[in-house]
């Protein structure tokens, strides 16, 4: 079995090394999308999950939170006991950020002093960490002045001194966000797109008939398949690593081994359905045209344009079926966080369904088809 497949991967690097356009595609494109939407992206964000420590449990603490609770850009969606509890919120991506009251917050405040909030920040989303403050401020303000102040009209002076602390990406530098999320859209194109031409260009040379009476196995044609193509996307993915530090000074926080372990398994699950898509067309152009249908959806839901919280409820759902989105909740918590597979088992273990489902499915797809 072994050699059956070293020889299918031996043919399909040849194919691949002769082939000038796949060669052009797998070196200019990830250069080129990666300094254009390194420089020139932008986005807006709604509904951030948001964690609360409330210390105080006084009036004041809970009428402010009232007020971040109308407002259309949080949503408090954890109470908690502890400064780790508040900590861990963010480390695993649940909340983006955290309001912490001291204990004395009413008590300051209702006798004329200014009391100190503090407010934290995932900074691994620049965008939204802004906005997030922005808005964050305003709310603060508008309490202060008519609750607190009891006044009519806003004024320069605000009782609650708010002490923001942004986590991850102190300088909330927009690439420090836009690289893992390009890193994901460009292998989730190479992957798709690229080996959706491998078996379809098989059918119009006529050598898939020569594969067909070969003593080669289904699930061994999709692996020697898949390999070459997941060798290129690896090297793909290092090149955009070295690229992103050369010119933007995005670094990797957490392990690099991690990293590449677990963008093996979106590797697998989207060169298998590219590998589906082959399997079921019957010409180059159908294959492309199906592609680009499930490419753009991918990018559109999987929360690297558009905030997933943004979204209408029944969008959200579709959102669970893309790998998309579980890959880059990876790419930002280990290139921008740092953390480790403790916080993100629960995305490698959707991609890893993904891919067994993926690569299945074409080796069932080729089956029929060699029937």
């Amino acid at each position: 079995m072994i050699r059956r497949i070293l020889a299918l991967v031996y043919k399909e690097s040849l194919q691949i090394a002769r082939d000038r356009r796949i060669r052009t595609l797998i070196v200019s494109m990830p250069i080129t999308l990666l300094v254009i939407f390194g420089y020139g992206f932008n986005n807006e964000v709604r509904h951030l999950k948001t964690a609360v420590l409330d210390l105080d449990h006084g009036s004041y603490s809970r009428g402010l939170l009232e007020r971040f609770r109308s407002s259309e850009y949080f949503d408090l969606v954890r109470h908690v006991a502890t400064e780790e509890e508040l900590a861990a919120c963010l480390d695993s991506g649940e909340t983006k950020m955290g309001i912490q009251f001291p204990p004395d917050f009413t008590r300051a405040l209702a006798k004329g002093r200014r009391s100190t909030l503090q407010l934290l920040v995932d900074g691994s989303d620049s965008n939204a960490s802004s906005l997030s403050m922005s808005y964050a401020r305003g709310v603060i303000q508008d309490f202060s002045v008519r609750q607190v102040m009891g006044l009519e009209s806003e004024d320069q002076f605000i009782p609650i001194d708010v002490r923001p602390r942004v986590w991850y990406n102190p300088d909330l530098e927009q690439v420090n966000y836009m690289v893992p999320g390009i890193i994901g859209v460009l292998l989730l194109q190479l992957t798709i797109v690229v080996t959706a031409m491998a078996v379809v260009k098989e059918k119009e040379l006529g050598t898939i008939e020569q594969l067909m009476v070969s003593p080669i196995r289904p699930f061994e044609f999709i692996l020697g398949k898949t390999v070459p193509y997941a060798f290129l996307c690896w090297l793909d993915m290092l090149l955009i690593l070295a690229l992103s530090y050369v010119l933007f000074g995005v670094t990797v926080k957490g392990s690099l081994g991690l990293l590449l372990s677990l963008a093996t398994l979106f590797l697998c699950s989207g060169l298998g359905l590219g590998l589906l898509v082959s399997t079921v067309s019957d010409t180059q152009q159908e294959a492309i045209l199906t592609s680009i249908f499930i490419y753009l959806p991918s990018i559109l839901l999987s929360g690297f344009i558009f905030p997933i919280e943004s979204m209408p409820f029944p969008i959200q759902l579709i959102t669970f079926i893309i790998p998309l989105r579980y890959f880059l909740v990876i790419l930002r918590g280990v290139i921008v966080k740092g953390i480790g597979i403790g916080y993100l088992w629960r995305e490698s273990g959707v991609l890893l369904i993904f891919t067994a489902l993926s690569l299945g499915l074409a080796a069932r797809a080729f089956r029929k088809t060699m029937q």
